[in-house]
């Protein structure tokens, strides 16, 4: 059976009563039927007004986006739809690629290598800052990736599945942690790629119902190697800055976890909440997070402390550009929203 059919998640279909029913469907599925339900809020606005949000494109099924250094070259992907890509900090958008069902995308630091990934497909690969994409890669069930500066190291999550490394440019990939399949959701890594960090959420045993696992795993030596840290928590995303040594991860309903040592200890900080994604600039001090039906928050001391600085979507995917000074916010079935 195909991996990406295996890591399902549990939907009500009646009433939550001594006899209700329950089907079991893919995150992915069930995610659109719920936010085709509960459609996202449509107001505006930031709070506190340290930067303007701004809707940049259309309401598309957005899933991941990525920004160069300087935020100037930005791409986006949708699920189900097209490759977007921007060389003005995101004001025009110009579609790219065939319809695939786009999960998550990764740029070089100026923006000349990409890679996107597909869910239950292949990845696609871009040496002209996303004007052309070539395929390649196995066929998995993809949900992120990451790459290194100079884009020859990345690193892709499998669903339900394996971790993969490259050191040449995303040609090869190398199988890493596959002891087990887990509930992969994000990866990040340092400049240099020397450091990286990939969170899972945790599984359920489908007899006893029990719930475990989830953890943060991390790397030191460019992801040949990882080490399980925190974990019987649903980790959901992960920000690393780009010495490595902070690094900061969010999971839902819990509270944020940074860490000051390139991973080796964790701290948790602020309140617990339903976090689904979370951004760094280069040196870590300015962060953004999301809140999947709630604000876009923002951190000023390194992850410590956290703010509503954004509008109220349902929020899918939050990236900053290494220099800070470009942010992209997108929901599924949403807008395009930036921030500079």
């Amino acid at each position: 059976m195909n991996r990406c059919l295996v890591r399902c998640v549990w939907l009500a279909v009646g009433f939550l009563t001594a006899g209700a029913v329950f089907a079991q469907i893919p995150r992915s599925v069930m995610v659109g039927m719920m936010r085709s339900a509960i459609r996202p809020p449509t107001g505006g606005g930031v709070a506190p007004a340290d930067l303007t949000w701004t809707v940049r494109d259309s309401s598309r099924d957005w899933t991941g986006a990525a920004l160069s250094a300087d935020g100037r070259r930005q791409t986006a992907v949708v699920q189900n739809g097209l490759i977007y890509v921007s060389t003005n900090y995101g004001v025009a958008w110009s579609p790219k690629g065939s319809a695939q069902s786009w999960q998550c995308v990764a740029m070089s630091a100026d923006g000349a290598r990409q890679t996107a990934c597909i869910y239950d497909g292949g990845m696609y690969f871009s040496t002209d800052y996303g004007n052309t994409w070539t395929a390649g890669g196995e066929s998995l069930c993809w949900v992120s990736v990451a790459m290194s500066a100079d884009g020859a190291r990345q690193t892709a999550l499998e669903d339900n599945g394996y971790l993969y490394v490259s050191t040449d440019y995303g040609n090869t990939w190398t199988t890493k942690m596959d002891d087990a399949s887990r509930n992969w959701r994000r990866v990040g890594m340092s400049t240099n790629g020397q450091y990286q960090t990939a969170v899972c959420e945790m599984k359920e045993d489908g007899d006893t119902g029990e719930r475990y696992g989830g953890g943060i795993y991390v790397s030191s030596d460019y992801g040949a190697t990882w080490i399980l840290k925190v974990t019987d928590v649903d980790w959901s995303g992960v920000a690393v800055c780009g010495n490595g040594a902070r690094q900061t991860v969010c999971g839902s309903a819990s509270q944020m976890y940074v860490s000051t040592d390139y991973g080796a200890t964790w701290t948790a900080t602020d309140v617990a909440r339903d976090w689904r994604c979370v951004s760094s600039s280069s040196d870590g001090t300015v962060q953004f997070a999301i809140v999947a039906d709630n604000g876009i928050y923002k951190s000023t001391d390194f992850g410590t402390t956290w703010n509503q600085a954004g509008p109220t979507q349902w929020w899918e995917y939050v990236t900053s550009s290494p220099g800070g000074s470009c942010h992209i916010a997108v929901v599924l079935g949403g807008g395009l929203w930036v921030a500079r």
